[in-house]
């Protein structure tokens, strides 16, 4: 029973996941502990691209920390490049072209997933 339940709340979740992107032009979405975007991008093959996404390192599947993806909808993804993954910091740089702002030059965007554990101890990390 506990498996349906969750399973049923999973799906829920992919559900308000697959939502939110189709609302943005461009979505960036960070800790998604894995670098299978498969069950994602179906969905979406119709309205969005996958831009660029970070490798999980072996071993880190699931945990914490772990994951960026940039999805365009197809409207913006002939303007957007992937520029560089920096797997180290869990990063994607991203170059879109400055005529889909407006501008003369391009931009290059960023999706950091940054992790702050402080070490004070009015903080508590649970792991």
């Amino acid at each position: 029973m506990k498996v349906a339940v969750g399973l049923v709340m999973v799906m829920a979740f992919l559900r308000v996941l697959l939502d939110i992107i189709r609302w943005h032009h461009i979505a960036g979405i960070d800790e998604t502990r894995t670098d299978y975007m498969d069950r994602l991008m179906i969905d979406l093959s119709a309205s969005h691209k996958l831009i660029g996404n970070t490798s999980i390192p072996h071993g880190c599947a699931g945990r914490r920390g772990f994951g960026a993806v940039v999805v365009a909808a197809n409207s913006c993804a002939d303007f957007l490049t992937l520029h560089e993954v920096l797997q180290s910091l869990q990063c994607v740089w991203v170059c879109c072209k400055g005529s889909l702002f407006g501008l003369a030059q391009n931009a290059i965007c960023a999706l950091v997933l940054f992790t702050f554990r402080p070490r004070v101890k009015l903080f508590h990390v649970h792991k």
